[in-house]
């Protein structure tokens, strides 16, 4: 508008988290955190803004931070049931997901130039009434799940949106004295969830036993972006799942569940190694091996007692004496001190023959590949899709490593010359 027609925007309570002191039609300490305050703009030709402040020499704590100001097309935070949406996803350009008519919004997607055809955007909701832990950090109490037709081949943006007042009950959650959780909705970061058994990938954190884990930290991964009611996180990835809200843990950078840093089972020589570390897992009474052949009905191997001080990095060791031949998969039951447990995913061991060759973990994440052989290893090889060679490393014995921290994500194959021949691997270096 002109200068001669400034208006207030908005009246006490209006909005979200508009301005809440009716006396001095301003903002009072009421809410001293970082967090979304939003009002529709008057429709008019053209808009101009101010913010008016005012100072009491009497108070002490007065004072107004405004860390950015966004102005977007409104599309307010779907609070529903939980619910699905499929459409088609390509282009260079943000495809909204609305649920019940546009400006009900649960996720966008920018598909960077890529055609993902028709992609489904599922939206799950807890009503127990309680939020949500695992072990030793809350989560949010809305997850998503994204589901495209087409993997994409380069990474892919992603905008997952939540309401303010779930941030807040986030924030403020109790009944774990041992957990961790976001000290405001600006330190939120995402844990992604990729399993190959699409029926894992739902409201339900406690069956996700078979597949990868992946942290999206706050702010460097994650932005956190003011949106109407809410807010929406937005990140990059390379393949879709499940995406969770927390806030990383202690240490701000590990995913659900936080218990379980690795799971690894490998040949050795005619037995099969498993190895697993956790961190920070001073709720956990034991873990129970458990072992298929046919990865649908699993017995108990062995159980192994967690460390007494559960705090910190801890190391396990487990020798299966007793590799079947064909496939062997291994899981743990991961049993905490009130009784209740969770399983770690899946991992399998070929026992068909003296050759097995076992490369882990894909995706690579943590910069490290590992080869484990039952024969000795002669040379490692890394190429590129075109098959140019990125590195190359000289080897011997039955358990090596390739360092690939310095290499691009992407696509690439692993070729691992033995004594008794060769194989080639695809791998995916996230």
């Amino acid at each position: 508008t002109d200068d001669s027609t400034w208006i207030k925007l908005g009246s006490v309570g209006s909005g979200t988290n508009w301005y809440d002191n009716s006396t001095r039609q301003a903002w009072q300490l009421s809410y001293p955190k970082w967090h979304v305050s939003s009002y529709d703009v008057p429709a008019a030709p053209k808009v101009r803004f101010r913010i008016v402040m005012s100072s009491d020499p009497a108070t002490s704590y007065e004072g107004v931070g405004v860390d950015d100001i966004h102005v977007f097309d409104k599309a307010t935070v779907y609070t529903g049931a939980s619910d699905s949406l499929t459409q088609s996803v390509s282009g260079n350009s943000w495809i909204d997901f609305d649920l019940g008519g546009t400006g009900n919004r649960i996720a966008s997607i920018n598909p960077n130039g890529q055609d993902l055809g028709a992609t489904k955007v599922k939206v799950f909701f807890n009503q127990t009434g309680t939020v949500r832990y695992d072990k030793t950090q809350y989560y949010l109490d809305r997850n998503i799940v994204i589901q495209p037709a087409n993997a994409p081949a380069s990474p892919v943006s992603v905008r997952f949106y939540f309401t303010d007042n779930e941030a807040k009950t986030l924030t403020n959650a109790t009944g774990c004295g041992t957990c961790t959780t976001i000290a405001d909705a600006y330190q939120s970061g995402v844990t992604q969830f990729s399993s190959a058994n699409a029926s894992l990938e739902d409201g339900l954190f406690t069956n996700d036993t078979s597949g990868t884990f992946l942290f999206h930290l706050p702010h460097s991964d994650v932005s956190i972006v003011p949106n109407a009611n809410g807010y929406y996180a937005e990140y990059q990835v390379n393949g879709f799942s499940e995406f969770w809200i927390d806030n990383g843990g202690p240490a701000n950078a590990i995913p659900l569940p936080l218990t379980l840093l690795s799971f690894t089972a490998v040949r050795s020589g005619y037995n099969g190694l498993l190895q697993w570390s956790t961190s920070d897992a001073a709720g956990v009474s034991r873990f129970i091996i458990e072992k298929s052949t046919d990865n649908l009905h699993f017995t108990a191997l062995d159980s192994l007692p967690a460390a007494v001080d559960g705090s910190g990095l801890n190391n396990y060791l487990y020798t299966d004496t007793r590799v079947a031949e064909g496939p062997n998969y291994y899981r743990l039951r991961i049993v905490d001190q009130d009784g209740q447990y969770s399983w770690s995913p899946i991992r399998t061991i070929d026992g068909s023959g003296p050759g097995g060759i076992t490369i882990y973990p894909n995706p690579v994440q943590n910069g490290n590949l590992y080869i484990s052989t039952t024969v000795n290893t002669q040379q490692i090889r890394l190429m590129d899709v075109s098959g140019k060679t990125i590195l190359q490393v000289e080897t011997q014995g039955y358990l090596n490593s390739l360092p690939v921290g310095a290499v691009n994500r992407g696509i690439y194959f692993v070729e691992v010359i033995t004594d008794t021949g060769s194989t080639i691997q695809k791998i995916l270096v996230e």
